[in-house]
């Protein structure tokens, strides 16, 4: 219920971090103001400047993983082009020799052609899609000259 309140991208897991950093930052600011206290500071005078370092690293933190967070949307959505950019291209190849083979006018050619056209796209699908990734361009090049 509480996460239909959240804005798009931000999770709880998010959220949860953010408090995290803020107890953690807001102890560490107090320790340092009890020795300034110590020192002669005014205490009263550093409470809310802990209050105030704390919320403004939480809000970075939940920046910073707001926007790493859509990185990775973005690189998966990356991925995923390239992978259809890979396939689109080399089974339209495959694709070319089953119509080629379709055409032959030899039963055996035609069957062995077929078998062919099968077998490379079993290969463009077995080599293809388990190594595609966001980081370099997609092949474009015939998977024998690999």
């Amino acid at each position: 219920m509480f996460e239909k309140y959240l804005p798009f991208g931000v999770t709880r897991g998010m959220l949860r971090a953010g408090a995290v950093m803020t107890g953690i930052l807001f102890v560490i600011s107090y320790i340092v103001d009890v020795g300034l206290a110590e020192l002669g500071v005014s205490p009263a005078a550093t409470l809310w400047n802990d209050a105030a370092i704390a919320l403004i690293a939480a809000a970075v933190l939940i920046f910073y993983l707001f926007s790493s967070r859509t990185e990775q949307i973005f690189l998966r959505a990356r991925e995923r082009m390239n992978l259809t950019a890979e396939l689109n291209h080399h089974l339209r190849r495959v694709f070319g020799e089953m119509r080629s083979a379709a055409e032959a006018e030899d039963r055996e050619a035609r069957l062995e052609m077929m078998d062919q056209a099968i077998e490379r796209a079993d290969r463009v699908l077995i080599d293809l899609v388990p190594t595609v990734s966001a980081e370099r361009a997609p092949r474009l090049t015939s998977l024998e000259q690999r």
